[in-house]
């Protein structure tokens, strides 16, 4: 059959599905939704004449489900894929009925969202039209063209927080259809298993060494603590989880930049009694010559977090040697490649990485862990947060939730599986109650009333 044909059979059996999912969407229990999705399907007779194998068309679903983060779900065939329709669902089912079909792959993503995730949907959204007949092997020369073409170098830290998702989906999608883990598509295993930090919620120093306690029954080795609010009390607070945690466990502090540089250089030197691993972002990153002369002037590691939120920044710290250690992710830098390289890049420079949390799900967290697998220069004690969450939209539990330590996954892609249930739950939630923000109305006030502290 010619190829215009079947780009004509594909097409049109794509613009039924997304007026099927639209008129259900808007009328919900009065169509018989699965049955009429079965209606829609390519015909098989046609189908079988068209050796499937070989046309290898994709179509895009850009689910709006959100919890905090939007999440990007790409539908395809399992063929070479290239793309024929964009559709935007807001319906679950969709989803549902679709990756029910055999003749299908998914390839899921997850996009952060900073300080607003109706911003970073509106993003994705506007990126949809790069999709259109591209093969998503193509992973580079699409986010080349959502940064160039679609002008999101101009607001290159929001881009990376969307497109950080769609780079994702596009990356599972491929390792699927490659019948690989997602760590072959980036040069396999370096390593078989990686260590997660234990974090430490801001308290007195008993409340503190409590948790500290028990974290060090569940075997973590790494306890994490934000610092920048009080420094007397954060000198009892270092000093009882010291002792709660014994001499070899390690201490790993953060101040979110909120120190001057004779602050930081004056505290580090007191904190280094109790042997910190390393202090994260003590002063704020610009300008740039703050955390060298910080890095230089006192003994405790330096690790430079807030300031690597674009892909020329993170060149500059690790070109002037900012710090020892860079903690960031595919987030912050748009893409997993870009963390990649970047991570390959500060490993030539004697600088080592660490793995860097945004809040996320089961998605982004297996995501991040199939490239730390891959990387020769990664610490101990990597950020996450799956032991702080309540529930996931994963079927999985993930190892981190419980314990220190994640190893292999099994399977394919990201070795993971959404519920799409527990995503249809939460969308709903998401729907009573709107988007979850990073600050309340109260930490707001004018000067003339008690001072708050907003940097952590």
């Amino acid at each position: 059959m010619a190829f215009e044909k079947r780009l004509e059979i594909y097409t049109a059996w794509a613009s039924r599905l997304s007026s099927i999912a639209t008129e259900y969407y808007e009328a919900p229990g009065q169509r018989n939704f699965e049955a009429e999705i079965g209606d829609a399907e390519l015909p098989f007779e046609e189908g079988k004449q068209m050796n499937l194998d070989s046309i290898g068309y994709l179509k895009v679903l850009l689910l709006k489900f959100r919890v905090e983060h939007t999440a990007v779900y790409l539908v395809g065939s399992v063929a070479c894929g290239k793309l024929v329709n964009d559709v935007e669902s807001k319906i679950i089912d969709a989803c549902r009925a679709i990756t029910d079909l055999q003749s299908y792959l998914v390839g899921w993503g997850e996009s952060c969202p900073g300080p607003n995730v109706e911003s970073v949907f509106e993003v994705i959204k506007s990126a949809a039209s790069l999709f259109s007949g591209r093969d998503p092997w193509e992973r580079e020369a699409i986010a080349g063209d959502f940064y160039g073409a679609a002008h999101w170098y101009h607001r290159e830290m929001t881009g990376h927080f969307a497109f950080a998702g769609i780079d994702m989906a596009l990356n599972d999608l491929c390792a699927k259809a490659a019948g690989q883990p997602l760590y072959n598509l980036f040069g396999g295993l370096r390593r078989g298993a990686v260590d997660y930090f234990c974090y430490l919620a801001y308290g007195s120093a008993e409340e503190v060494a409590v948790q500290a306690k028990d974290g060090v029954a569940a075997g973590y080795s790494v306890f994490y603590i934000k610092v920048g609010i009080d420094f007397a009390s954060e000198c009892e607070i270092i000093a009882a989880l010291r002792e709660a945690i014994g001499p070899d466990r390690k201490i790993r502090i953060d101040a979110n930049g909120s120190w001057t540089v004779n602050e930081a250089i004056r505290n580090l030197a007191e904190f280094d009694r109790y042997r910190i691993d390393f202090a994260e972002q003590p002063v704020w990153p610009e300008p740039i010559q703050n955390m060298i002369e910080v890095r230089a002037r006192q003994p405790v590691a330096i690790c430079a977090n807030e300031g690597l939120w674009r892909l020329c920044d993170v060149h500059e710290v690790i070109k002037r040697r900012v710090a020892d250690t860079l903690c960031f992710s595919s987030n912050w830098v748009g893409s997993l490649a870009e963390f990649h390289r970047l991570s390959w890049a500060a490993h030539r420079e004697g600088l080592t990485v660490c793995r860097h949390t945004h809040g996320e799900l089961g998605l982004m967290a297996a995501a991040s862990h199939h490239i730390c697998l891959t990387l020769p220069n990664l610490v101990d004690g990597n950020q996450q947060v799956a032991a702080m969450m309540a529930d996931d939209i994963i079927h999985q539990s993930l190892p981190i939730a419980t314990g220190p330590t994640w190893g292999i996954p099994d399977g394919v892609g990201l070795g993971v599986e959404v519920d799409v249930d527990k995503l249809s739950k939460y969308h709903e939630l998401y729907r009573e109650r709107g988007q979850f923000l990073p600050y309340q109305p109260d930490m707001f006030a004018s000067p003339r009333e008690a001072p708050r502290n907003l940097s952590t």
